[in-house]
């Protein structure tokens, strides 16, 4: 096939079960994300679905809408994904049954049940459902001859039937069906395995801001370089290998062939300050402000706040963990993108014990590697409390963090036990698997396939969380770099992975975060 795919949703959406079927294809597809009552009812997307509703498929010209006929269509359209019985095929049958069933029956039940809207048992026979228990039991019944709905088989109908938008969540608050939990798990690319088809489309996307002249192998190991000489003494899984800037950039020369090359090449890999925001501060659509916050009985810290401009509901709150760089514009610039997409955000400064961020990295990198880690995960945990208890909060708190930020989560997870709702790691070393029991949050864990250090712990970690029983998608993200989510490292940055990893952590933010 080689028309295009583009996939209009919002993250606290039924898109989601179109998502998972899009992994699922492995084809490569551009996201489009709409917000509630503005762009949703725009002119433009009213030309792509009249109802101003998602999710939304476009295929070349072709329109779909409706979460199980999208799924349904993708099946077709790609057989060779073995996503559905073949036509002629007696399995056919029981495919069309149980996505037809979870489209109609389960898809009313569910929301009857969540708005307190279910028919009397008077009534039930005018429902088309006859009640939730007898629906329950009905998919019981379904999953028990097999491991899948179609038997042996796994097809899209496992794919809308499992999603946490059908019967996911439901099941996972009630336990009244434990057979059903298995059905409401996505199948995760295992980490430290191979990629494999899901993440074949980040091979598609042509990558900008490479330096020229140079080839794979020089770059790669100048990223590689560059990562021991910021993490060297800021980082606790790499103690010993002590860089200062004068030997960095000796070795570099060497490597790029002249002091020239070298900056060049350093322009591109590390971060840029000046680098353009994606949501700029005066943005209409949130407020921003600075506030300060007391972190224990001695300790004050300050960080950046931003939230959506109009609150029309109690808010899930995200705490974002800077870099080892500290709190910068890019990270403000992040923060700020969750205010977009409807969370209350709040960056902490982890260095606001000792005056806040310094503008040099080099100094902030300094100041992070001197600090308290006992201390600063205590005062992790003091923040997510205080996010909590906010005016207009909902009660759920989740944590994104970025490199030292994702470690930072991963021990957040271990420490806030049933305070954390969510806790979503970039790529950050983790910290004894034998702690992965303590954890209550549910778990994202984005890794780059050629980042040995973070690997290196991050692996163990997330196979220990899946062995003690919590919830944890880790992924693998192939061919590319420790913070390619960073889009202010033009040499770093992986556009495709980026926005997959993007949209992911959105997904989980607002399973996890919902009330």
């Amino acid at each position: 096939m080689t028309e295009s795919l583009t996939f209009y949703t919002n993250p606290m959406s039924r898109g989601r079960i179109v998502r998972w079927m899009l992994e699922e294809i492995g084809e490569p597809y551009e996201t489009v994300l709409l917000d509630y009552g503005t762009t949703m009812k725009a002119p433009e997307f009213l030309a792509v679905n009249p109802m101003g509703k998602v999710p939304a498929l476009r295929h070349g010209d072709t329109v779909v809408t409706e979460a199980a006929a999208i799924c349904a269509y993708l099946a077709d359209m790609f057989p060779d994904r073995g996503l559905a019985p073949p036509p002629g095929n007696q399995r056919r049958g029981p495919y069309y049954r149980w996505l037809f069933f979870a489209a109609g029956p389960v898809e009313a039940v569910v929301t009857g049940k969540s708005l307190g809207l279910l028919a009397p048992a008077d009534k039930k026979g005018m429902a088309g459902y006859g009640s939730y228990e007898e629906t329950v039991a009905a998919l019981e019944h379904a999953v028990s001859r097999g491991p899948y709905l179609c038997g042996d088989h796994f097809t899209a109908a496992d794919v809308y039937v499992g999603s946490p938008d059908r019967v996911g969540h439901d099941v996972r608050c009630h336990r009244k069906a434990a057979r059903l939990q298995r059905l409401c798990q996505p199948a995760a690319i295992p980490a430290g395995g191979q990629a494999g088809t899901r993440n074949r489309r980040c091979g598609h996307v042509r990558q900008a801001g490479r330096t020229a002249g140079m080839n794979g192998d020089i770059r790669a190991r100048a990223i590689a370089l560059y990562d021991r000489f910021t993490h060297a003494g800021a980082s606790p899984d790499c103690p010993d290998q002590a860089m200062d800037r004068r030997a960095f950039f000796a070795e570099l020369t060497k490597l790029a062939g002249s002091a020239a090359a070298a900056n060049a090449l350093l322009i591109g890999i590390a971060a840029d300050p000046a680098a353009a925001a994606i949501v700029p501060a005066d943005d209409k659509r949130i407020r921003t402000r600075a506030m300060t916050w007391r972190a224990a009985a001695t300790r004050q810290m300050g960080g950046y706040l931003a939230e959506p401009a109009r609150i029309l509901q109690k808010l899930g709150s995200v705490l974002v963990i800077h870099e080892n760089r500290g709190l910068n514009e890019h990270i403000r610039d992040v923060t700020r993108r969750f205010a977009v997409a409807g969370f209350r955000a709040l960056a902490p400064d982890f260095l606001s014990g000792t005056g806040g961020t310094p503008a040099d990295a080099d100094a902030a990198r300094a100041a992070i590697g001197k600090l308290n880690l006992a201390e600063a995960v205590t005062d992790g945990v003091a923040t997510v409390a205080m996010l909590e208890a906010m005016p207009r909060a909902n009660g759920s708190v989740g944590a994104v963090g970025f490199c030292w930020g994702g470690a930072m989560v991963n021990r957040l997870a271990v420490s806030a036990g049933d305070a954390l709702d969510a806790g979503v790691a970039f790529y950050g070393s983790a910290p004894d698997p034998a702690e992965a029991v303590k954890v209550r949050a549910d778990m994202l864990l984005h890794f780059a396939e050629r980042d040995e250090r973070v690997n290196k712990t991050g692996f163990p970690w997330s196979e220990a969380l899946k062995a003690a029983g919590k919830k944890v998608d880790a992924i693998v993200y192939p061919g590319v770099e420790h913070a390619f989510h960073n889009d202010t490292s033009a040499e770093r940055y992986n556009e495709a992975a980026a926005k997959r990893a993007w949209a992911r952590t959105l997904e989980v933010l607002g399973r996890s975060l919902r009330t």
